[in-house]
């Protein structure tokens, strides 16, 4: 049943326009509970703005893979990480259960989102966006059309965590998620130019205005430092494009004139140096500085 459900919200949220990538096993993966959903959960990752990391389906050290059913990744699509009960909810027991139940097997009645964003920042516009539609569409097929039955997990839990936030401590108004979900007057996405400047301010009061450009890279470490396992037989970009990831392959495309030739300044060489190993480190720099083979 629980492996039918996830493929009906993934018909529906394609419907809807939304992307939906599958991590490998997802038909099959989950904690050895047996379903019994009626609700879902929408966290954060308290990581950097990305794709759905590996974390989410191998776990922590304190506790045991899969995290959630589902990620929220920063362009707006979804990963599909297990159909059967993941280890995100803990005991439901907090202060705002609404028709959820207080039990401490909650993992087995609700799908979990995690979405893909440190939580002291807020997510993306297209974020947003993508966890009010699979809200909408997870309580329509598994919570008896109830948007009530979409809660945060800060309402559900009963350690005091937070997510999903906004800022440090702060979590987002569920009550204005739930109305935006049921209503379907979603934001419009909004676009920003690569060459734009963008101003942020750091939990510290630093305000940094850097290009669009660069935030994509400096948000994105963890595409690069998964990009460090690769096997490389050519350092030429093209031949590492080809071996890339579709989120790695987009961020080069981001960044540079086209998927296969980059241009970056020095400072972009640098951060890109400092996501990869020494070994991968010396050829990238060759590849990318001098345009020479390995």
């Amino acid at each position: 049943m629980s492996v039918a459900r996830a493929r009906e919200i993934n018909a529906r949220l394609r419907a809807a326009g939304i992307t939906v990538h599958e991590w490998a096993g997802w038909e099959s993966r989950g904690n050895g509970q047996t379903s019994a959903y009626e609700g879902c959960i929408v966290h954060h990752t308290a990581t950097a703005y990305g794709m759905a990391p590996a974390i989410l389906v191998n776990g922590r050290p304190d506790l045991a893979g899969p995290l959630c059913n589902y990620a929220g990744n920063v362009d707006g699509s979804v990963t599909v990480i297990a159909a059967h009960p993941a280890n995100h909810a803990g005991a439901g027991g907090g202060r705002s259960m609404g028709p959820l139940p207080v039990t401490t097997t909650f993992n087995r009645r609700v799908m979990g989102l995690e979405i893909v964003y440190p939580g002291n920042q807020p997510m993306t516009q297209a974020q947003y966006r993508t966890a009010a539609i699979w809200a909408r569409i997870v309580t329509d097929v598994l919570g008896y059309g109830d948007i009530q039955r979409a809660r945060a997990h800060a309402e559900t839990s009963a350690t005091g965590k937070w997510d999903p936030g906004f800022a440090p401590g702060r979590t987002i108004d569920m009550n204005a998620f739930r109305a935006t979900a049921a209503s379907g007057q979603l934001p419009v996405e909004d676009t920003v130019s690569w060459t734009e400047n963008l101003t942020f301010t750091a939990p510290d009061g630093t305000v940094t205005t850097i290009q669009a450009r660069d935030w994509v890279m400096w948000t994105n470490f963890a595409a690069w430092q998964a990009a460090n396992g690769i096997a490389t037989t050519n350092t030429k970009l093209d031949a590492i494009a080809g071996t890339l990831n579709d989120n790695q392959a987009a961020l080069l495309a981001a960044i540079g004139d086209d998927p296969t030739q980059i241009d970056l300044t020095d400072a972009q060489v640098q951060m890109f140096l400092n996501g990869v190993s020494e070994k991968t480190k010396a050829a990238v720099k060759a590849a990318l500085r001098e345009g020479t083979d390995a």
